[in-house]
């Protein structure tokens, strides 16, 4: 059936709805998705549209509407798309028919989606009950999803093929997991209560009449789906928490500049004599005033520390696998140490400060984050210097894999906590371990994936690193 032909037939169905015997109810399932996130968030409904934006509000009143067409309302047990089909069946298609009776027997449920071919299909997986993956037929929602994403949506089985409906929403990871935790515990409930029930009257293990406990979990847990995605919209649009920004050691990214006036800029040379005798700090070139500062690969690895989940661990490794801590170089009159944290920028000063000793005046501090290095950038109209000619796009793209490559290459062997603080390659050892670092990876991936997307440049190929841990059955 063409998505028009559907579309056409739940604009009828909706029509239908706004019949003052189903007005209340679809009302009421309405409020069943809104209310709970609204009430915590401190938001009233009609604000939603503003907040979220028309299209992502679109999508959720769209969602709870396919909920109300799958209901039951007692006290006779009537189902809208039943009675449409009764009274108005005549009018519709037999295309139309067959859509709008598998969307009243759907469920919704959270799909991962394993490959994706933009324009005509995308291949996706139930997280919740399980089995093969299967091949649904969509060519706008194939150009618009990415490997890895986990939607909230109906998959409906019609004539030997599988289409998606049109209240489909984006789960992050951790929102995802947080429903798919939550159905396996309401279906642990649902499947004792059923099981004590059977065992009251009599009834053989195993042979109660109803469907699977996942499907009937799932057919109840809509609103806990769309109520999960609107709190942490509702979160992220009211200024929320962000995913953090880290270095390898887990402390804030913050870039710091400590300036040291030289005392005598005559002495300029003593102080670069000084600068070479320190052991952690390794001239860049020879003759050339500036210097990285490192830490070894164990020293940085031991004083790692967690971070939040959805922590951004971002760093630099130097060739032999340490963590580059910052820099440092003779400019001008005064000698300048670079750091990416208020932390190394303490330990860096106090190093420096010891060694040059006399040679300099007290040190002026300067701080920026991110966000303020953004705003900057984006104030002076971002990117290259005026009259910096850019680089060919394959050149481009070469030169960005080489910095993730080698960035990629030294996470393998840092702490991670998605992976409760071990490396990847330690925690592939371990069959629970495989299946974290395969998350994680997917994780990395999609991410990537959707960042490269939004700047026009291709996807980064993780491919080399399921290989190397060893895990890449468990990518498909």
């Amino acid at each position: 059936m063409s998505a028009s032909g559907s579309d056409r037939a739940i604009a009828a169905v909706m029509q239908w709805a706004a019949r003052e015997e189903w007005r209340g109810w679809l009302e009421d399932v309405i409020a069943d998705h809104l209310a709970p996130a609204c009430l915590a968030a401190g938001v009233a409904p009609d604000e939603l549209p503003d907040l979220l934006g028309g299209d992502a509000h679109a999508q959720l009143i769209g969602c709870a509407f396919e909920d109300f067409l799958t209901r039951e309302f007692e006290p006779d047990g009537r189902n809208i798309v039943d009675d449409y089909l009764e009274r108005r069946g005549w009018t519709e298609p037999v295309a139309a028919k067959r859509y709008l009776q598998a969307l009243r027997r759907s469920v919704m449920s959270v799909h991962e989606v394993v490959d994706t071919t933009p324009g005509s299909h995308f291949v996706a997986r139930d997280l919740v009950r399980g089995g093969e993956p299967v091949r649904v037929r969509d060519k706008l929602g194939s150009r618009s999803v990415a490997r890895w994403d986990r939607l909230a949506a109906r998959l409906l089985p019609i004539g030997g093929e599988t289409s998606m409906t049109g209240g489909t929403l984006l789960l992050d990871f951790d929102d995802a997991t947080t429903v798919v935790e939550a159905v396996a515990e309401l279906g642990k409930g649902l499947g004792r209560r059923v099981g004590r029930r059977a065992r009251r009257e009599g009834v053989p293990r195993g042979a109660a009449e109803g469907p699977p406990v996942d499907e009937a979990v799932l057919a109840e847990a809509a609103p806990l789906i769309t109520g999960t995605w609107l709190a942490g919209a509702l979160e992220q649009v009211r200024g929320g928490p962000l995913p953090e920004l880290v270095n390898f050691d887990g402390e804030e990214l913050v870039l710091c500049e400590v300036r040291f006036p030289l005392a005598d800029p005559a002495r300029a040379g003593e102080a670069a004599t000084c600068l070479d005798r320190l052991p952690d700090l390794h001239r860049d070139e020879p003759g050339e005033p500036a210097w990285t500062w490192t830490a070894t690969a164990k020293a940085a690895r031991g004083k790692a520390r967690a971070a939040g989940r959805k922590a951004l661990k971002l760093g630099t490794l130097d060739a032999e696998g340490g963590a580059v801590l910052g820099s440092v170089r003779l400019e001008g009159e005064a000698v300048v140490l670079e750091a990416n944290s208020v932390e190394r920028a303490e330990r860096g000063r106090g190093m420096l400060r010891g060694a040059l000793g006399a040679l300099v005046k007290a040190p002026l501090t300067s701080m920026r984050t991110p966000e303020q290095l953004l705003a900057e950038r984006s104030a002076e109209g971002g990117g290259a210097g005026v009259g910096e000619p850019a680089l060919p796009p394959e050149e481009d793209e070469a030169v960005m894999r080489e910095v993730m490559d080698r960035h990629y290459r030294g996470v393998l062997d840092e702490p991670v906590t998605m992976l409760d603080g071990k490396s990847p390659r330690q925690a592939a050892r371990s069959k629970t371990g495989r299946r974290k670092v395969a998350e994680w990876l997917k994780y990395l991936e999609n991410q990537t994936a959707h960042h490269a997307g939004a700047a026009g440049m291709p996807a980064y190929d993780f491919g080399w690193m399921w290989e190397e841990l060893k895990i890449a059955d468990l990518r498909r």
